[in-house]
């Protein structure tokens, strides 16, 4: 009988444990104050082998999209209509024209483009499948079945395509299906209306306000953009564009390219910002429960030391369930991989990182059920 190994395209978010504050690790690496616009960083994480006898058999993958324009025209056009007229009546600073034309450089780039993948985003999708294979070579064996199924948006099906391809060169001799339907929508990207009901609540977005009115502080930015702070005060939105350059600055690690826009921030401004983005997540998403993350944090002043998304979802951010077994044993084993870092679930298990199937499986159905009735 061939096997079957089913890859899904698919956004779901996760979590992992850190060592370092997140402070610490923003300043080394300022790529992480990104967060759900981090390019995806090569693991270097070993894999734990499995228990004596058993052997990998089948392979569920749910991923993220990989490294993409931003969506948003208004990402690109607020920023840039912004300064533009401040340039008009000559009111930038030699930075503020230095940071408009990459501004415009940048958006003439996106143009046509919205949410599109980017040439780092195929890359990462193919080193992943790449790492997969090498990883368990036992599931890609000669005429294994590879059923693929993405979203029907662009970046989803080409991050798909780029997989498959990868998967292809490797072995020719695998049977790979991959498909886009509207007809798999309805649980590929699941419309979840109770959890947005609680996501969007005015308790919820009251927080969110809150966070941001202490951490969003644009002042400094704002006097080494302009030159005449009367007119910022008149005519532009701070805070917002504070948020829009940040967001362009942290994007540009989407792209192979040498502008850069994260000088224009100081390592306090790329935390806190990246503090209120990483709230923003934490509030609004919280299911699976790897690791340690499906637990409630209610100081939102000390999230950031509990709770980073640029672990969870980077770009091309994946969760792969690896499954055992053993010959003469209907015992079946699952370990589940973040981003291909073994994780731990929220299930007793005797035999970590893997645990028994028939456990997982009864967690989760219970999980899901009861918020079907929320």
């Amino acid at each position: 009988m061939k096997k079957l190994t089913s890859i899904l395209l698919l956004l779901l978010f996760v979590w992992t444990v850190q060592a370092q504050t997140a402070r610490e690790e923003i300043r080394a690496n300022r790529y992480l104050s990104a967060n759900n616009y981090y390019a995806y960083p090569t693991p270097t994480a070993k894999q734990t082998a499995a228990p004596k006898g058993y052997e990998p058999f089948y392979i569920s993958t749910y991923m993220r999209h990989g490294s993409r324009y931003l969506i948003d025209p208004n990402d690109y056009r607020f920023p840039k209509q912004t300064l533009l007229k401040a340039d008009s009546l000559n009111k930038l600073t030699a930075t503020g024209k230095n940071t408009l034309d990459i501004v415009l450089r940048m958006a003439d780039m996106a143009e046509g483009r919205l949410g599109e993948l980017t040439s780092v985003g195929a890359r990462q999708h193919r080193g992943i499948a790449k790492r997969m294979y090498t990883n368990f070579p036992q599931i890609f064996a000669d005429g294994t079945e590879v059923d693929v199924r993405s979203t029907v948006v662009i970046r989803c099906i080409l991050s798909m395509t780029s997989e498959c391809l990868q998967l292809q060169a490797m072995n020719p001799n695998l049977c790979i299906k991959n498909d886009a339907s509207y007809h798999d929508m309805y649980y590929m990207n699941p419309p979840a209306k109770d959890l947005s009901k609680i996501a969007s609540s005015d308790k919820v977005k009251k927080v969110q306000k809150d966070f941001e009115a202490t951490h969003v502080r644009p002042q400094r930015l704002m006097k080494t953009l302009f030159t005449d702070e009367a007119y910022v005060k008149a005519n532009v939105d701070e805070a917002r564009l504070m948020r829009r350059l940040f967001d362009l600055a942290c994007n540009m690690q989407s792209h192979d390219t040498d502008m850069q826009l994260y000088s224009l921030f100081t390592d306090e401004e790329c935390y806190d910002l990246w503090s209120c983005n990483n709230l923003y997540w934490y509030l609004t998403h919280a299911l699976l429960e790897l690791n340690h993350y499906g637990e409630s944090y209610p100081d939102v002043e000390k999230l950031s030391e509990q709770w980073r998304a640029y672990d969870i979802f980077p770009m091309a951010s994946n969760v792969q369930f690896v499954f055992f077994h053993k010959k003469g044993s209907n015992d079946v084993l699952v370990k589940v991989l973040l981003n291909e870092k073994e994780a731990k679930l929220p299930v007793k298990t005797d035999v970590a990182p893997y645990y028994h199937w028939k456990d997982v499986e009864s967690y989760y159905r219970e999980k899901l059920d009861k918020y079907q009735h929320i």
